[in-house]
């Protein structure tokens, strides 16, 4: 793990991080992967040309571009499994092994990137403040439980499949309309905007169907946002149709 900042006249500022992480998660092949990341900002308020500026007591712009790691998917999934038990053979019961579970040692980290970039602005002596940050990210290698043909002898196997989108807006606004000596009132109100979509899908871009959900599925197809519901079409049923047939 390495982490360095360094600030110039208190107007300038970079964050470098970068770090190394392993998981016996993993196939023997990507147990490994760098995770780096870089933040920038610019106190604009300190500058000289700002001087003469009372009524803002900080603007601040900021910027900053990472890569994360996912190794939520359980244990020894990139491995082969066994279950254990006995079977009769030749009238006799006797020990027995059989496969259960399909082996993939190119399994490798989930990696989601993001870019985000915004601004802080604290005005009339700090009793209005904005927070406001636009970001994108971009999730890659996505761990998911892949369907195989049935002719394996086997339902799915643990791949990096594909790579989802994120972008959106976080705002937040605080001000304080009462200050007094002996009373002060603040309020915040927070906006949040996002909206995802499934860029790529395994080789193809073939839909992938994982939960059923009353009596449908949930579907990830390339172009539509993740948690899609791909169900049948329904009229409903009339009333009086409905007494009719009752009838």
């Amino acid at each position: 793990f390495f982490r360095g900042g360094y600030t110039y006249d208190d107007k300038y500022m970079a964050t470098v991080t970068a770090r190394v992480d392993g998981s016996s998660r993993f196939g023997a092949n990507n147990k490994y992967a760098l995770f780096p990341s870089l933040g920038l900002g610019w106190m604009i308020s300190n500058e000289e040309f700002m001087k003469d500026i009372t009524w803002i007591d900080q603007l601040k712009l900021h910027t900053s571009y990472g890569v994360t790691g996912n190794s939520e998917i359980g244990q020894f999934n990139s491995l082969s499994t066994y279950s254990f038990g006995t079977t009769l053979i030749g009238g006799a019961r006797v020990p027995s092994a059989s496969p259960t579970r399909l082996s993939n040692p190119d399994l490798r980290w989930e990696k989601t990137a993001q870019f985000d970039v915004g601004f802080n602005l604290n005005m009339f002596k700090n009793r209005l403040n904005f927070d406001v940050s636009y970001y994108y990210k971009y999730t890659d290698d996505l761990l998911l439980s892949a369907p195989i043909p049935a002719s394996s002898g086997y339902n799915s196997i643990m791949r990096n499949i594909g790579a989802v989108s994120n972008q959106g807006i976080d705002a937040m606004v605080t001000f304080v309309p009462v200050q007094t000596k002996d009373f002060e009132w603040n309020s915040t109100l927070n906006f949040n905007y996002n909206s995802n979509k499934v860029e790529k899908l395994a080789n193809n871009n073939a839909d992938l169907t994982t939960d059923s959900w009353l009596g449908g599925d949930v579907i990830m197809r390339v172009g539509e946002p993740l948690g899609s519901i791909y169900i049948l079409d329904r009229v409903g049923i009339k009333g009086e149709a409905f007494v009719a047939q009752y009838v």
